[in-house]
């Protein structure tokens, strides 16, 4: 629970001398009370005891609101890199007892881009608060997060955020809608590092090709493979995973072949699903598009985006995936949107091009044909029960990690 720090045998000649300092220091968890002969400040000096005798300091399970997940460096040190993991340990307390883990094995590093930049680019305390990606040496449920368990964890650090809820809340919303195949599964958590108190972060699950995930095939034998692919602007690097669909930026977020060739057929063949798609909507014809898109997935992400004035929507994080030949192409998951709800307010006057070139274009494309804007308004209709209940969400959610909060 604790321990004393400081000369904790001292002999003292009662009036000559004093007590040396001494202090009872309470783990992660657990809060001092009081000492046995009841004083009820940690720290003691100068005191000139009358009799021999040995004080006990007392402790106690301390009320905490979220999951504590406290990771370790092998070397002690921060991480400074979000392209090369380091080793370290990963312990998780205030859970259900299935939960709970010590000193599991890991790697961290850095991740995110804006967030990332940001902060390790200022040494001021208040702002260099940084996202991590885990990869854990098994598989976990962690915090009982998910529907199965995992060995890549995402801790968002909701820098642009100070209420930490609008993640929490979009994807707890947006996990609730059957258009959305599949939504990360979230939980609010107090972190610390190398033991040193760093916040609340989002326990999230990543986005990645997996059967408790984006279930599509996983076999690269094949040009035809299934995949996962984000629309962002951050989308320029070199690779066969990088490339353009008239003009717009993507990304492939899922494996490809080792064999060089026939990865670049693979990256071909995702190319020419997403230009077919594109090619589709831009003609408005709807039987072609929904024959070729799950229109249902682009209408309720499209109302999550609406709903919650997601400034980002077509800057980056724009998620969109598809099994091999046969299925459709499903947009979602919804992610990154720490900058809605007002938390960003460029060009919120310009209400047909919000943030100039961030319209997502998929959407504003759609949105010209009378027949999709027909089919979003019967699904706006259906939802807006559950909508109305989005502002009681946030009070709720607020309330049940207030004090937590109020420490980060």
């Amino acid at each position: 629970m604790g321990y004393i720090s400081g000369n904790k045998t001292q002999q003292i000649t009662y009036g000559k001398t004093t007590t040396s300092k001494v202090e009872s220091v309470a783990e992660v968890g657990y809060e001092f009370v009081s000492w046995s002969d009841g004083v009820t400040e940690a720290v003691r000096d100068g005191e000139s005891p009358k009799r021999s005798g040995t004080l006990t300091a007392k402790f106690q399970v301390k009320p905490l609101d979220l999951p504590i997940i406290m990771l370790t460096t092998n070397d002690g040190n921060d991480i400074t890199s979000k392209d090369y993991y380091v080793d370290g340990k990963i312990s998780v307390l205030n859970v259900d007892e299935q939960y709970l883990l010590t000193d599991l094995d890991m790697q961290i590093r850095g991740r995110g881009n804006y967030t990332w930049d940001s902060t390790f680019n200022t040494r001021d305390t208040m702002y260099n608060k940084r996202p991590y990606k885990i990869k854990l040496s098994e598989q976990q449920k962690l915090c009982g997060v998910g529907e199965g368990k995992s060995k890549k964890w995402a801790l968002l650090a909701d820098h642009c955020d100070q209420s930490l809820l609008r993640n929490n809340i979009v994807y707890t919303f947006a996990k609730s809608l059957s258009g959305i195949f599949w939504q990360p599964s979230v939980q609010s958590v107090e972190v610390y590092l190398n033991g040193e108190y760093i916040g609340v972060y989002l326990l999230a699950e990543q986005v990645q090709v997996n059967s408790n995930k984006i279930n599509v095939s996983e076999d690269l034998s094949e040009r035809q493979i299934g995949f996962l692919a984000m629309y962002s602007n951050y989308a320029t690097g070199w690779g066969y995973e990088y490339f353009y669909v008239d003009g717009h930026p993507y990304e492939i977020k899922n494996d490809l072949s080792e064999n060089e060739s026939l990865a670049y057929e693979q990256s071909e063949y995702v190319q020419e699903c997403i230009y077919e798609c594109w090619s589709a909507v831009m003609s408005g014809n709807e039987q072609k598009v929904r024959e070729l898109i799950d229109i249902d997935s682009v209408i309720d992400t499209y109302i999550v985006h609406e709903v919650f004035k997601n400034l980002d929507t077509g800057h980056d994080n724009f998620f969109m995936f598809k099994d091999k030949e046969g299925d459709k192409l499903h947009f979602g998951p919804v992610w990154d949107f720490d900058q809605c709800a007002g938390n960003a307010n460029e060009d919120v006057d310009n209400y047909e091009n919000i943030r100039g070139g961030n319209t997502q274009p998929w959407y504003s494309n759609l949105l010209k044909r009378a027949w999709f804007r027909k089919a979003l308004v019967a699904r706006w209709n259906e939802l807006k029960p559950e909508i109305d209940k989005i502002p009681q969400m946030i009070k709720d959610a607020a309330q049940r990690g207030y004090n937590s909060y109020c420490r980060n």
